[in-house]
């Protein structure tokens, strides 16, 4: 006979209680699969992971196929002056033997007198107790030599390296490995958070519709990519497909070292595009790389304009051969080019001859006139004529508006107004001045995410003489957390040199506490106002 619902007891037809069964266990992969990369490509990921290693003052391949390369592949200069060098191996075995031929050919080069470390990457595990021992071996041998410390990076260890650098996995990887390896989101208890990524993941993976916002780019970029996507959305889809939006630093560099098919090697506004994409994100060497690209394919003073620009970008990189040459380079092509004088300026020349050689530059670019607008606001700055310097602001913002130039330069303008006042025996106007601690906190943390950090560094010392003006020493500033707090040794020391800069030379500047005489500074004299 049928039943009914009332024949059901109640409690049957209750919710389920309790937890639920626990999810099975799903392990992600712990290894990587790096003899599946060519040999060269197995190179590249080696030389993106020696370049995230401490603070470098360049990182580089060393030679091509066929060159005799002395026992490395890569070396990375560090601020030591110093070496650390790298020797990449892409085999499916490494045994012991291979561990020992890799020091003898390192030893009997020439970078081992120059290195104080040296680094063996390999594809393969090296588990076995021979190899382990061989690498114990060859690392107290080494520590007799130089001493050279010895490391060894193999698969699990690259791995490990790779586990914080998701986007360098998808590169090299692709985006199965990059879920395999970092595990697939869990969809069915999606928060906001977990569901921006699944729809990210979506996008790059083209299962999803790209909405493209330019909100990250700075002021002097986003025009030309709004450009770009109005009068060729075809190739503005292969540049933000290729480098993503926002752009991945990895992608950027890998584009530019091994430009896609569609990048041709003429194509002078892609180019030129693709160095600026690579400086808003910080990718310093590679806008190097493809400014001097550009002016390979260029003559005369456009020529030069290209390798300035990779110049400055290279001293960004504190890669100072590569800075040089792309100086040389740029000499060549028009020693008189505006971007090349300014790229070289000399701040320690006094002020009124500086005056007069901008005022004799020409150009019919807009940013090299804001640039020499800048320029001609520092040497104002200088001679304590804070009223001319304001005119020549005004002026820098007409021409760079939205720059992270201009809004230093007025937070330079504003602290030099406070020293006066003090020199002078003045109150200060202290709401300009905490405006002014306001913007250059926000100007420095912007610098940051452009890994300009030199210039960075500088607007923590503007802080500082803002706080000390105010009578607040100390109080509120904080040294910034991350690259910068690392790898200000030599950006502070260089900041520190300019903060010591005194109009007269004949006593030394005491720092924020503008003392009779004092002339304080606007930018050390390095700060050549180089970039927008």
């Amino acid at each position: 006979m049928p039943i009914s619902d009332e024949d059901i007891p109640p409690n049957l037809l209750d919710a389920p209680g309790g937890e639920f069964p626990d999810p099975p266990v799903e392990t992600a992969e712990q290894v990587l699969p790096f003899g599946g990369l060519s040999p060269e490509n197995f190179e590249r990921l080696c030389l993106r992971l020696a370049r995230l290693e401490g603070t470098p003052v360049c990182c580089r391949r060393y030679g091509v196929p066929g060159q005799k390369q002395y026992g490395i592949d890569i070396y990375s200069r560090v601020p030591s002056g110093r070496y650390v060098t790298y020797q990449c191996k892409r085999y499916d075995t490494v045994h012991a033997g291979d561990i020992v031929a890799a020091v003898d050919g390192f030893l009997d080069g020439k970078w081992a007198s120059r290195s104080e470390r040296f680094v063996f990457c390999s594809a393969a595990s090296l588990d076995s107790t021979e190899v382990e021992e061989t690498i114990e071996e060859q690392a107290e041998r080494l520590a007799r030599y130089g001493p050279v410390a010895f490391d060894v990076w193999d698969a699990e260890s690259l791995s490990t390296r790779l586990r914080d650098h998701e986007d360098i996995v998808e590169l090299f990887f692709g985006p199965v490995w990059r879920r395999r390896f970092f595990g697939a989101p869990d969809v069915a208890s999606t928060s906001s958070v977990d569901f921006h990524q699944i729809v990210t993941r979506a996008v790059a993976e083209g299962r999803a519709p790209k909405v493209v916002s330019h909100d990250w780019a700075p002021a002097s970029l986003r025009p030309k990519l709004d450009e770009l996507r109005r009068s060729d959305p075809a190739r503005y889809n292969q540049l933000t497909n290729h480098v993503d939006s926002p752009p991945v630093p990895a992608l950027v560099l890998a584009a530019i070292e091994d430009p896609p098919e569609w990048l041709s090697s003429t194509d002078h506004d892609m180019w030129g595009l693709l160095a600026r994409v690579a400086q808003a994100v910080g990718e310093w060497n590679g806008a190097a790389q493809a400014w001097e690209h550009l002016g390979r394919s260029l003559e005369g003073s456009a020529a030069a304009t290209a390798y300035a620009r990779g110049a400055i970008a290279a001293s960004e990189a504190r890669d100072a051969m590569l800075e040089a040459r792309l100086l040389d380079d740029a000499r060549n092509a028009d020693p008189t080019n505006t971007r090349l004088l300014l790229a070289t300026w000399d701040n320690e020349l006094p002020h009124d001859k500086q005056l007069v050689m901008l005022g004799q530059l020409q150009t019919d670019d807009p940013e090299e006139q804001g640039l020499i607008a800048a320029q001609t606001a520092i040497a104002q700055l200088l001679s304590r004529d804070i009223e001319a310097a304001r005119e020549s602001l005004a002026k820098t913002r007409d021409l760079l508006p939205g720059s992270l130039l201009a809004d230093g330069l007025e937070v330079s303008v504003i602290v030099q107004e406070g020293r006066l006042a003090a020199m002078e025996h003045r109150a200060p106007d202290r709401a300009r001045l905490a405006t002014a601690d306001a913007l250059a906190e926000r100007t420095r943390r912007k610098l940051q995410s452009e890994r300009r950090f030199s210039e960075s560094t500088r607007m923590l010392m503007l802080r500082a003489d803002i706080l000390a003006t105010l009578g607040e020493r100390g109080s509120r500033l904080q040294a910034p957390s991350g690259r910068i707090a690392g790898g200000a040794a030599d950006a502070g020391a260089e900041g520190g040199a300019g903060l010591r800069r005194c109009w007269s030379r004949d006593r030394p500047c005491l720092g924020a506490g503008v003392p009779e005489g004092c002339c304080g500074h606007a930018y050390g004299p390095q700060d050549a106002a180089r970039l927008p």
